[in-house]
């Protein structure tokens, strides 16, 4: 698959290659999303002369000194001959201290790059304190010095790497928080599908580069799904490995997924579903902190109000919705019947994905001025009233102005009509500002295949916005043509 989009992180790697001084850099991002292909693709592009690219070995820490010694001293030019096979230095403020010298060798910036450093904290006690050492005393002394510390556990790297009490806090002048691709990259690197399939394409892949690469190399949506469930692809290895770099036994966590991936959003219903009360809030914080878990509260309501879980990431979603219940047919070999029954169930994770995209292509509009607002939030309003309850999609809200859009997105395979225009109206009388004359109202609906002429005519006499999947696409694409930097990643920062 072609490399694509990631501007914004190329320009950062860039600006820290010619910084002025030593200079460190930390790039985090969950598995799949494309360090490691950032950094080659960078490193080829500018041509770089001088790189040590080191990826800390899944071994015990003995072994991964060891693997670490004998690339440092191949890499060193005053050594003719290749290490013996069980060359080591004794530990690593030693290994650090001789790589100081090398690069004091040249008058080049020389860049080393030690890709996966988060698994090295996990084997090897302490290197992160011996790593600020040889920074503090020797390595930053060496205005060539370019160090870049990459990672896959994002929970780790930020408690362990950035927080303010990590040893190597405050030695880094720029750092990459690599997220997955945004869905208005989709259209440049699936030309060929149509824009549902590309819905459906992010909602299973949630935008991770290596499982876009599935369907980029497929010939059929179903061949690319197929590709996704096959039992020894990577998508179905990676997910159980999140969760397990991250707690020692993960089943309690994966039962809550399972329950909010199956709509169990609020916390009696998740705790029904997996039995557990007493260690529920603890588990909710825990996939709240490693930024799989939010916790949402409907617009415009006292704070009071039960708030709702959902999972972050489209692919999660989709692994826990659609793949967890399908797994030992899967494994079984049965994957005929899998893929059947997976691709009947993406209208609901499509579903959401549209209702996300559509709520981007809201505070877009909105920025353009070409929606009369200016939102604070962009959420979902829920309420009970008299035993009914009531859910509006999407509202955009304004206490400044006082103002409300309010819309539903429908992803039926049918156009909408005038009903559901009638339908959003009545179910908004439910919202007090909605009653109250002071608050200005407007209404829209989205839609996977366009609307009725009937609706056209309803949204003509009440002014309300009609937007199609098409509309949405077109300018989410529009938005990271503007701004390549990606809508999804910003988080480069330079410190």
């Amino acid at each position: 698959m072609r490399f694509i989009n990631r501007q914004s992180e190329l320009a950062t790697l860039d600006r820290f290659y010619a910084y002025h001084r030593a200079a460190m850099m930390f790039i985090s991002g969950p598995l799949r999303t494309g360090k490691t292909t950032l950094l080659s693709h960078w490193l080829r592009r500018r041509d770089v002369a001088d790189a040590l690219f080191w990826t800390v070995p899944s071994l015990d820490a003995a072994s991964q000194l060891r693997d670490f010694s004998q690339v440092l001293a191949r890499f060193d030019p005053r050594v003719q001959a290749p290490p013996s096979g069980d060359f080591s230095f004794p530990d690593w403020r030693a290994a650090l201290m001789r790589m100081g010298e090398i690069v004091a060798l040249s008058r080049r910036p020389v860049l080393v790059i030690i890709d996966e450093f988060t698994r090295l904290m996990m084997t090897s006690q302490g290197v992160d304190s011996a790593f600020q050492i040889a920074w503090d005393h020797r390595l930053s002394e060496l205005p060539n010095m370019r160090l870049i510390l990459t990672g896959s556990h994002v929970g780790i790297m930020e408690r362990d790497v950035l927080s303010g009490r990590a040893p190597l806090f405050g030695r880094a002048v720029y750092y990459i928080r690599l997220r997955p691709l945004s869905f208005g990259t989709l259209k440049k690197m699936l030309p060929d599908r149509s824009p549902a399939d590309r819905v459906a394409i992010y909602a299973i892949t949630g935008g991770i580069p290596a499982y876009l690469d599935f369907f980029a190399r497929s010939a059929t949506f179903n061949e690319g799904l197929r590709k996704c469930l096959s039992p020894d692809s990577i998508m179905l290895a990676d997910t159980s490995l999140r969760l397990r770099d991250e707690v020692e036994d993960p089943r309690a966590l994966e039962a809550i997924l399972s329950a909010i991936a199956g709509a169990a959003h609020e916390w009696d219903e998740i705790a029904g579903n997996v039995r557990i009360r007493r260690g529920l809030g603890k588990c909710l914080m825990r996939l709240e902190d490693m930024g799989i878990v939010e916790r949402r509260d409907s617009v415009l309501s006292p704070i009071h109000r039960k708030g709702r879980y959902y999972i972050c990431n489209p692919f999660l979603r989709f692994y826990y919705r659609c793949i967890v219940p399908h797994l030992d047919d899967i494994k079984r070999g049965k994957l005929n019947r899998a893929v059947r029954d997976i691709a009947g169930d993406l209208a609901t994770v499509s579903a959401d994905v549209f209702e996300e995209l559509c709520r981007e292509w809201i505070f877009i509009e909105c920025g353009h001025g070409r929606l009369d607002l200016m939102p604070e939030t962009v959420g979902t309003f829920w309420a009970q009233q008299r035993g009914q309850a009531t859910r509006l999609d999407l509202v955009a809200t304004s206490r400044k102005e006082q103002g409300l859009f309010i819309a539903t997105a429908r992803w039926n395979a049918a156009r909408v009509g005038r009903n559901t225009l009638s339908d959003l109206v009545a179910r908004s009388q439910v919202m007090p500002q909605v009653k109250d004359p002071g608050w200005r109202v407007q209404y829209g609906l989205f839609a996977r295949d366009g609307f009725t002429e009937s609706a056209v005519k309803a949204a003509r006499e009440t002014g309300a916005r009609l937007v199609s999947l098409c509309e949405v696409e077109d300018r989410l694409v529009e938005a990271v043509a503007r701004h390549p930097t990606d809508l999804s990643n910003k988080n480069n920062l330079e410190f």
